[in-house]
């Protein structure tokens, strides 16, 4: 729960933005696809919903946006995924580009909604290509990375 606070301040920060764009990878929507892809729709909308919060106690954005969209999208990936020892490459990078695409596509359309549209116009292509791609390329390897972790784990318990 705390690395998703500091995740939020990181990511909220700005110190992850790369090139004259800004574009960085989005720290907390990609944890909480690896935790849905992983451990299911209840850890994925739990996860989620905190993860939100963090993200919404640092954004200027309206108060719970992020918090229901990322409660929402941990319990649609959740419920789809195959499992924490299911070495799917493919479903991965695919969760972790359909996850970016719905919660970027949210965002923007939430916004304009809102009556504070984002201006991206002919930007949009150099800003959400290279992000859903730095979002797949760190989900797939949080996935990883717990995995691992929860092998470790699950092999130091073992009698």
């Amino acid at each position: 729960m705390v690395g998703f606070g500091l995740a939020a301040f990181i990511q909220g920060s700005g110190y992850l933005r790369l090139g004259g764009a800004g574009v960085g990878p989005d720290l907390v929507l990609c944890g909480v696809l690896a935790w849905a892809y992983l451990y299911g729709p209840g850890g994925g909308a739990a996860l989620g919903f905190v993860g939100g919060l963090a993200l919404d106690s640092v954004s200027v954005g309206p108060v719970g946006m992020h918090c229901l969209l990322l409660a929402a999208i941990g319990l649609a990936l959740g419920a789809s995924r195959l499992g924490e020892y299911s070495p799917d490459l493919i479903w991965i990078v695919a969760a972790g580009l359909a996850g970016s695409a719905v919660f970027y596509g949210a965002v923007l359309l939430a916004s304009r909604l809102l009556g504070t549209p984002i201006p991206l116009g002919a930007a949009l292509p150099q800003l959400l290509l290279p992000a859903l791609v730095m979002d797949t390329l760190l989900v797939v390897f949080l996935v990883t990375l717990l995995r691992r972790q929860s092998r470790q784990q699950a092999g130091r318990y073992q009698v």
